[in-house]
């Protein structure tokens, strides 16, 4: 792999003449791709026929083509990580491509194969600016095949590939979007004047705030503000400008951008008891304090939420823990993250739910935590993407608990939550 071009920052840094940038991370020949996708594109989800030209029939998934590649519908197991329907650059050949992503993305990777081999470059894109770019082989004899980049904000994915071939094209991972990525972005355009006003442009986020600081010398302590909590450009803009004043007298000056880290919606580990939290139901209730019966303690502190503190819960016991209505503004993709301890009996157990605002039922997440096999000896750590918002709008998350009447007279201590947090 040759890497061609970088422009990706963390803490985004430029001086007149100068920048200075951090390596994001290109994914070549690799023989899976991403580690954990939000979703992949495996072209079995739309009934296409055979050799039809593609262009925006997956957009509702999460990708367009341009200008189109052709649908396959024959599978070819012989060709690894090509399996079922795929796509080709057809007649008359596209090269090169595109595949266009529907919002802007942190991550995300493709299977590639050609026949014959072909150099290749394969660039991403943000609002139609080169972000990175790789120089590599792609081939069909070679299963490590899949290609993208992780750890930057893109929106397309182009390849160029130099020999007289046809590529195939086979599941897109879509990773996290940008807006839940709060790592590294580019400053794309800075220019001082005479008067040392500073003309500074970086790739944003819509809603997301950022802090400009400057320095004359790059130590730690002298890092001074510039502006603070400027708010990103709203859609469909990609980038902000601002115009700052920078000293007249001086002959290089350092600026820099930060990303400010937004607290969570939600976080709590019930030390304050339930808060603004609400209990329902019948049977043995949710309890909020230390408990003393299950794991005889707390997994951080003192406090947690459990069917019943102390002692088995009964049967017939149906409750519901509802978290305070949360607003996530323009947000459409949130993350639960908690810890959990269960002792119920076989067939007894919990479900998670997103819910409207006014308690309407929006989802229930897949998985259920249902008691015998899925007991836990020790607390265990969740983290769940919740299904999409569309529209953004205020919700709250439901642990629901339930047990059959006539069970196993041992029924165990129940469903024990702890350490609630809810963020981008």
């Amino acid at each position: 792999m040759k890497r061609i071009l970088n422009r990706t920052l963390f803490h985004s840094l430029a001086f007149i003449g100068i920048s200075s940038s951090l390596l994001a991370d290109p994914i070549d020949l690799s023989p899976d791709g991403l580690s954990d996708p939000v979703s992949t594109i495996t072209f079995d989800e739309v009934d296409i026929a055979d050799t039809a030209p593609v262009s925006a029939e997956f957009a509702a998934l999460g990708a367009t083509f341009l200008p189109n590649l052709n649908y396959r519908t024959a599978d070819h197991p012989d060709w690894q990580n090509v399996e079922g329907p795929n796509l080709r650059t057809g007649e008359p050949e596209v090269n090169p491509f595109s595949i266009k992503f529907e919002s802007v993305l942190a991550s995300a990777a493709v299977t590639l194969i050609a026949q014959p081999p072909t150099l290749a470059t394969i660039t991403a894109r943000l609002n139609g600016e080169d972000v990175e770019s790789i120089e590599t082989t792609i081939s069909i004899d070679n299963p490590d095949n899949y290609f993208g980049f992780t750890n930057i904000a893109f929106d397309e994915i182009e390849v160029d590939y130099s020999l007289d071939t046809r590529l195939r094209v086979d599941n897109i991972q879509l990773g996290e979007p940008a807006e839940g990525f709060g790592g590294r972005f580019a400053i794309t355009d800075v220019a001082r004047g005479a008067d040392g006003i500073v003309d500074l442009a970086w790739q944003s986020i819509p809603g997301e705030l950022y802090d400009v600081e400057t320095s004359g010398n790059l130590t730690f302590e002298s890092w001074q503000p510039s502006m603070l909590a400027i708010l990103g450009e709203p859609d469909p803009a990609i980038t902000t400008s601002i115009t700052v004043q920078g000293p007249a007298d001086a002959a290089m000056r350092y600026f820099r951008v930060r990303r400010l880290v937004k607290p969570p919606f939600l976080e709590t580990s019930f030390e304050e008891g339930m808060g603004e939290w609400t209990v329902s139901g019948d049977g043995t209730q949710w309890e909020f304090g230390t408990p003393t019966s299950g794991p005889g303690a707390a997994n951080t502190g003192t406090g947690v939420a459990a069917t019943g503190l102390a002692g088995d819960y009964i049967d017939g016991t149906a409750v519901q823990l509802r978290t305070p209505v949360i607003d996530p503004g323009e947000t459409q993709r949130v993350q639960l993250e908690f810890a959990y301890y269960l002792e119920a009996a076989a067939g007894d157990g919990g479900q998670i739910s997103l819910l409207a605002a006014d308690g309407t039922l929006l989802e229930n997440l897949e998985g259920l935590y249902l008691g015998g096999e899925g007991n836990t000896t020790e607390w265990t750590d969740v983290k769940l993407r919740l299904p999409k918002l569309e529209p953004a709008r205020p919700f709250m998350v439901q642990f629901a608990f339930l047990s059959v009447e006539g069970g196993n007279p041992n029924n165990g201590t129940g469903w024990l939550i702890d350490d609630v947090r809810i963020s981008k």
